[in-house]
């Protein structure tokens, strides 16, 4: 079936702690008054969101773990945060694990970064910490989720081997977090990464990465594939199953069906020249068999940065997948490099695209601004909740916690663009930049009667990020015009700066042939 995007919505200079709360959704940066902080993964409890992340404190040079509860309105209920003994600085990737244990308690995975060494923290009910276990490895040492078995514990993660490849790990633990035993899954001369471990039943369980190899001396030997090794209760491996080289690079958010098929995030990988790797995420879906049902692409740029990390049904029976893209990229043109989006895509069963939200927080025009969305729940209501991180670019450089909130239709906020909701019409607004007319058919007019005598350049972008107008301001006739001809019937979004890079106005334009 067609795969199509009906919805693509950016959001520029989104306010840091806007009062949103009573509206249907919300884009909201969190620091909790702290130097920095990140959200990696979350769960959902009835009306709270437990998120699973990292801070630095105000006044320490540590990162330490957090988990911080938040209602589904974006409200803070509580925030704890757990320093490593020794000093050592608390990481996280995207869609690192969290689960909710028997007990209502908490567990969590992460790195330490000076040792190399896996965490895994066990909270109970209310955040308190009851163990912080730190594993090591032969070398780089991460532990990225884990699963509660009768006894205790079930984690995967991956280290290096004495001969610099990586491989998977899987550890025992008991219920106080020790290590009954560790086993290395994989082949000795492969690279290989473990993104997760599900339980088919009590004694069979499958941990789901990647393998390949990643530091051939010749770009085009390198390669990676999807990986599944199917393991039974004391860690050894009863069976394996492999992509084809270089179709996908792994499996992630992977979801198991009623009819034992499998949905699941993956990418696939292309040489883009002697130096650079490029790929583009995808959906796929396999039956028990792992035999190919259905493959979607995703319509984004081909670079190494998109990822796909975790998908979550909705309750109108479709799905959502969460990560982040750069729209629209061109190999060694860094002005088409400007942005990464946190980007919330929902989907039917048979993976047609319904909508795609693909939204940024903090904006500057040089350096752009990175956002990543690792974990996602949706709501009975039908609204999604997702949960990751923003990189503030430009004269600030600081990472927020970022929570996400979009309603069944995908609407963010007050802005809502489909092809079904009217957007305003910019040209009834006040302001220092008047649009006539929007929309606008062969032409468009940005008239800036209040800055004549000054400069002024607009710039227009499409639904994929890609600048197709820039000009700039006639100093004596005030306006500039954009012929429209050869563009697409669409949403566009301008942005007026001025000399010094401050923006003056921006907003949505509509082009209708």
């Amino acid at each position: 079936m067609k795969n199509k995007i009906n919805l693509v919505l950016f959001l520029f200079g989104v306010l840091p702690f806007q009062s949103a709360f009573t509206q249907q959704g919300f884009s909201e940066p969190y620091d909790f008054g702290a130097q920095a902080a990140v959200f990696t993964n979350c769960i959902l409890q009835g009306d709270t969101v437990a998120i699973t992340g990292a801070i630095l404190p105000q006044g320490s040079n540590q990162w330490s773990a957090m988990l911080a509860r938040i209602d589904t309105n974006g409200l803070l209920i509580d925030l704890h945060y757990y320093p490593d003994t020794m000093g050592d600085q608390f990481s996280q990737l995207p869609n690192y694990g969290i689960i909710q244990t028997s007990d209502k308690g908490y567990l969590m995975c992460g790195s330490l970064v000076y040792a190399s060494d896996g965490a895994v923290l066990k909270t109970d009910s209310v955040g308190n910490l009851e163990f912080y276990k730190v594993f090591a490895g032969e070398k780089s040492f991460k532990c990225k989720s884990g699963i509660e078995i009768e006894n205790g514990y079930l984690v995967i993660g991956s280290h290096q081997r004495s001969n610099y490849f990586l491989d998977v790990v899987l550890l025992k633990l008991d219920k106080d977090g020790n290590k009954l035993w560790e086993r290395n899954i994989g082949d000795w001369d492969l690279d290989e990464g473990g993104g997760g471990i599900f339980a088919l039943d009590s004694n069979l369980f499958v941990v789901i990465g990647e393998n390949g190899i990643g530091n051939a001396s010749n770009l085009n030997n390198t390669f990676i594939r999807s990986k599944a090794w199917f393991v039974d209760s004391l860690g050894n491996v009863l069976d394996e199953w492999e992509s084809e080289k270089n179709v996908e690079s792994g499996i992630l958010g992977l979801k198991i069906l009623p009819d034992k098929s499998w949905l699941y995030c993956s990418r696939t990988y292309e040489v883009l020249s002697p130096d650079e790797w490029g790929g583009v995420t995808k959906l796929v879906r396999r039956d028990s068999n792992m035999n190919l049902m259905w493959e979607r692409l995703m319509p984004h740029a081909t670079t190494i940065n998109n990822l796909l990390y975790d998908i979550t049904p909705t309750a109108d029976g479709n799905w959502v997948a969460i990560g982040h893209w750069i729209p629209y990229y061109e190999p060694f043109n860094p002005d088409t490099i400007a942005w990464m989006g946190g980007v919330i895509h929902k989907f039917s069963s048979d993976g047609d695209s319904i909508w795609t939200v693909l939204d940024s927080v903090f904006w500057d025009q040089e350096y752009g601004s990175y956002n990543r969305l690792g974990g996602v729940v949706a709501l009975p209501s039908g609204s999604v909740i997702a949960v990751g991180s923003v990189m503030e670019m430009g004269t600030v450089f600081k990472s927020w916690a970022w929570m996400v909130k979009a309603d069944k239709d995908g609407c963010i906020d007050t802005l809502c663009i489909t092809t079904h909701i009217p957007v305003e019409n910019l040209s009834e607004k006040g302001g220092s930049v008047r649009v006539y007319p929007n929309p606008g058919d062969q032409e468009v007019q940005f008239a800036f009667e209040s800055l004549i005598g000054e400069e002024v350049t607009v710039s227009v972008v499409n639904t994929l990020g890609r600048t197709v107008f820039k000009a700039q301001l006639d100093r004596t006739a005030g306006y500039i015009d954009w012929n429209t001809t050869n563009v697409a019937t669409g949403v566009y979004v301008f942005t007026a700066r001025s000399q010094d890079g401050r923006v003056i106005e921006h907003g949505q334009v509509i082009v209708q042939h």
